[in-house]
């Protein structure tokens, strides 16, 4: 059980363990373990199209195609019950015994099948004859487990034997027997193979007892007479030989010099199967007199196939890699297929993974993956020490920038060099005369800070800049006892230095120039400090360590990451602990990794054997909250070192078993973002700290649905890093407020409060919005949301005292819109009035009094002729103009029934027509615009 502190600003808060569901943690893809040591006992299997090797590593089973070592399937066991490592295979399944419970797995993809309860103690090997299966002294039928009263061959708990192609033979490590008679015979060696007509087996030896120059052995599987033995020339070790193609042995052999007790190059021996004699040998010139390690050994072959499976070396670290035997003898070896595990990284997002270091010069092949786990480069490097390697060891090893630009690491003969992280090609390295790097740390533009050792107690830093493909040196950095870099920003445009002795940290540019300087007391100690890399992080505004220490008189493993502010003045910021028990039982302490830029860290509790709960937990480092607990189904083993990408959305698994595994990180929320709109809505934003992967990310809320409610289903569209989202809100009568939360995963719930008010106005409309003085005009009030239970009163204003609307207006309840009726006074000039409703405003145009005049006012005219005639008002007329309507009541003229002053105008004319007359004639002209009149008299004369 573990449970989290988190410090910020200088106040503890303590909170509770986490009781959340545990999620299931399964790969995108892995490379799951080969032993570099192991037996040549793999069961071997033909399904119809392939040969499957079949291997139990820790509790998952692996099928390998013999033909090129890819991984077919892998099956995770359950952790119940102890696993026995014998596995036996048939045409279809393969069997394997777990406790007191027999499975069967169909051999095309490891699905379960069928599984038989175990009576009795038999926990000796297993050995699959025909239709029925040997178990210890028990023989039952196949796949059904029922008893049967037949003999057991008694397979052997140490090897997992063969049994012979025509059913009737099964070699043990050391004899043979015949099925149907029990009749046993010695091998010359060990580990009996049988030729693919069941005629003769072969065996290894080492007869002259020294175990270093071997022999093998050809039998007559009749009789048991010896058909032939091969030894090879003096100065030759043999390490392991099987048959292949049919008619060929292969064998594994060293160069080696009796009197020096050294090896040399590795050699692979071609044989005759059925004379022994020699068919060809070709040498393999990455296994060198300086390369320390195991000899090649055979994994996995068949005598009906021409391939075989074998770990041999590339670069001085062990390797995978498939053999062809040909027809005439003639081999072909392929390129690395895998390699066992060491130490993993991460460049911007692609992963690193590193062999394991060879133990004389520390040299290990590295591999540049791409994101689909297909190789982008490879290329000899020194890896960076494991987690668990203390302060004083030096800590050689290469250091990729995290935005996968730049590399730097110490070569073979101890010079700095640096090189692309992209590619894997060389930049420069520092000249012999600089003395011997421990550790290299790359920089913006080619160039390095590096530790070198100045005593045999004391370590200097010296920073390097590229001239052109050689490293020049700049400045040289000492403390009281050791100057050590430890740590770079992404980009390499600044590094953090160490001085041991007083626990300080320095930040500087690039170019030597000191930007910060951190007090003692926060250096990160313990074996997660010793790293350089992501263990400690520097990012534009912060730095953070990661540090871990074991309490033994409290039974405490205790993983701790402090943060600081870098401002011009550093300061605390954060500091997390995360405590798991321990006791002197557990087999590995606390292994974490922590994102370049801070803001996630992957933490492995104590890992004990049988333990199968949830090893791993991811805090967000904002708040120090465990968001997520794994429980992995793929592999069972303890990560030995673990690395986290870019942009927080993978982990890189090195695990104890020498697998990888490349694991998809859940989504969590980094951020949540509440902004109002109206009443009736706000929007949530919900920023995730990686872009959603396939499918996308499920959003869940918690909220308080009196006042507001979130649409179910919300999701973030893959491969966005945010989405937004409408919360719907509930209308009140008074202002109130309420927290939700938002969650992508198990425990990443982050807090808000909302806020909800009674709805205001959101438009205010004027019937009409121009008025004469002494009218009455009507204000229509819309609502941005409908009122509330009781009700929603507004208070309403006017900037002049000429407009007087009513103090306040009631909405019922519901109501979105209601009209008030505001009367005006009249005015001698034009006049503007601002209307306001609780903040919202419109303006009303109040007119004086309208006046017309029509000119000219008095005029005569002779019958049948025609006048223009004037209308004038004291004001323009507004927007769509004014109609003056005419009249004269006479017989005597003629006139329009109306005539438009446009608007903007004052004026509009008309033209009246007059008919004869015999005797002069008097017509009144009247306008009337907008109720006001204007008239003229017009005398019309014979």
């Amino acid at each position: 059980m573990n449970c989290l502190r988190w410090l910020t600003l200088g106040v503890l808060a303590s909170s509770p363990i986490f009781a959340g569901a545990q999620s299931t943690w399964k790969p995108l893809w892995s490379f799951p373990a080969f032993s570099q040591a192991s037996e040549p006992d793999d069961p071997i299997a033909f399904d119809g199209t392939r040969y499957l090797a079949i291997r139990l590593s820790d509790r998952t089973l692996i099928a390998r195609d013999l033909s090129n070592g890819s991984v077919r399937w892998t099956a995770a066991l359950p952790g119940d019950g102890h696993v026995l490592p014998r596995i036996a295979v048939d045409g279809t399944l393969v069997a394997i015994r777990r406790g007191m419970t027999l499975e069967a797995r169909r051999l095309s993809d490891g699905a379960l099948t069928g599984t038989i309860a175990m009576t009795g103690n038999e926990v000796d090997g297993l050995a699959i004859v025909g239709n029925r299966i040997h178990v210890g002294n028990r023989v039952l039928t196949w796949p059904e487990g029922q008893p049967t009263f037949d003999w057991s061959i008694k397979p052997e708990a140490g090897y997992n034997g063969e049994v012979s192609p025509n059913g009737r033979y099964y070699g043990r490590g050391g004899s043979y027997t015949r099925v149907d008679t029990a009749t046993t015979r010695a091998l010359k060696g060990r580990q009996g193979r049988f030729s693919p007509d069941s005629t003769r087996i072969y065996s290894f030896s080492f007869p002259d007892g020294t175990y270093v120059r071997g022999a093998i052995h050809a039998q007559n599987v009749a009789n048991g007479s010896l058909l032939w033995t091969f030894v090879p020339p003096v100065g030759v070790s043999l390490s392991s030989a099987m048959p292949v193609g049919g008619d060929k042995v292969l064998a594994l052999a060293r160069q080696y010099d009796a009197a020096s007790g050294t090896f040399g190059s590795a050699l692979l021996y071609v044989l005759n199967a059925t004379t022994g004699a020699l068919v060809s040998t070709t040498i393999d010139p990455n296994h060198t007199a300086a390369d320390l390690g195991l000899p090649s050994r055979i994994v996995a072959s068949h005598p009906g196939s021409n391939q075989a499976l074998i770990v041999t070396r590339a670069d001085h670290t062990p390797v995978l890699r498939s053999v062809e035997v040909s027809a005439a003898g003639g081999l072909t070896v392929s390129p690395v297929l895998q390699y066992a595990g060491g130490t993993v990284d991460f460049s911007a997002n692609r992963p690193v993974i590193h062999g394991p270091a060879d133990p004389a010069n520390r040299l290990s092949l590295g591999t540049m993956y791409q994101t689909d786990g297909t190789v982008a480069w490879r290329a000899w490097m020194q890896p960076r020490p494991l987690w668990n390697w203390e302060l004083d060891t030096p800590r050689t090893g290469t250091v990729i920038s995290r935005d996968g630009r730049l590399a730097a690491s110490p070569t073979v003969d101890g010079f700095a060099r640096t090189f692309s992280g992209i590619s894997g090609s060389a930049f420069a390295q520092s000249s012999l005369t600089d003395g011997i790097v421990n550790q290299a740390l790359p920089l913006f533009g080619g160039g390095a800070i590096v530790s070198r050792q100045r005593t045999s107690t004391t370590t200097e830093a010296r920073l390097y800049q590229r001239v052109g493909s050689a490293l020049k040196l700049v400045r040289t950095f000492t403390g009281a006892e050791s100057m050590v870099p430890i740590a770079t920003d992404s980009e390499g445009k600044r590094f953090v230095l160490a001085d041991t002795h007083n626990e300080t940290l320095y930040v500087y540019q690039a170019d030597g120039t000191r930007l910060h300087y951190l007090p003692g007391n926060i250096y990160p100690t313990g074996p997660l400090g010793t790293l350089g890399g992501s263990r400690v992080v520097l990012t534009d505004t912060t730095l953070t360590t990661l540090a871990t220490k074991v309490e033994p008189e409290r039974g405490s493993a205790i993983l701790t990451a402090m943060q600081w502010s870098l401002g011009s003045d550093p300061t605390p910021l954060r500091k997390v602990t995360d405590y798991h028990s321990w006791n002197e039982k557990d087999r590995t302490p606390i292994v974490a990794d922590i994102t370049s830029d801070a803001r996630l860290m992957l933490s492995q509790a104590v890992f004990r054997p049988g333990n199968l709960g949830a090893p791993y937990t991811l805090i967000r480092m904002a708040d120090g909250r465990e968001v997520a607990h794994f429980s992995p189904t793929a592999f069972y083993s303890p990560a030995v070192d673990m690395a986290l990408s870019q942009d927080a959305g993978k982990a890189l698994l090195s695990l104890a078993d020498g697998s990888h595994y490349y694991m998809q990180l859940p989504s969590i929320v980094e951020s949540v973002e509440w902004v109002k709109k109206t009443s009736r809505y706000a929007e949530v934003k919900v920023r995730l700290m990686a872009p959603a992967p396939v499918g996308g990310t499920p959003i869940q809320w918690s909220i308080n649905a009196r006042y507001g409610t979130l649409p179910s289903g919300a999701r973030i569209p893959a491969g966005k890093l945010e989405a937004t989202f409408r919360m719907t809100l509930k209308p009140v009568s008074a202002p109130a407020s309420a927290p939700f939360q938002a969650s992508a995963t198990q425990n990443d719930w982050i807090a808000r409060t909302y806020y909800v008010t009674p709805p205001v106005p959101s438009e205010l409309t004027l019937n009409p919005s121009r008025i004469e003085g002494g009218k009455p005009v009507a204000l229509t009030i819309k609502l941005d949301g409908p009122a509330g239970p009781e009700g929603r009163t507004v208070r309403l204003s006017s900037s002049r005292s000429y407009v007087k609307p009513p103090a306040t207006y009631f909405f019922p309840a519901g109501a979105e819109t209601g009209t008030v009726t505001i009367p005006t006074t009249a005015i001698t000039s034009d006049g503007v009035a601002i209307l306001d409703v609780e903040g919202k405003t419109t303006l009303l145009s109040v007119l004086k009094k309208l006046t017309v005049a029509v000119t000219p006012n008095t005029a005569t005219i002779k019958g049948g002729r025609s006048i223009t005639m004037t209308i004038t008002l004291n004001r323009p007329a507004p927007e769509g103009g004014l109609v003056a309507l005419l009249k004269d009541g006479s017989t005597a003229t003629d006139l329009p029934a109306s005539v438009t002053i446009p608007a903007g105008s004052r004026v509009a004319t008309f033209v009246v027509t007059s008919t004869p007359v015999t005797a002069n004639k008097t017509v009144a002209i009247q306008a009337s615009v907008d109720g006001k009149t204007g008239g003229a008299r017009l005398t019309v004369t014979p």
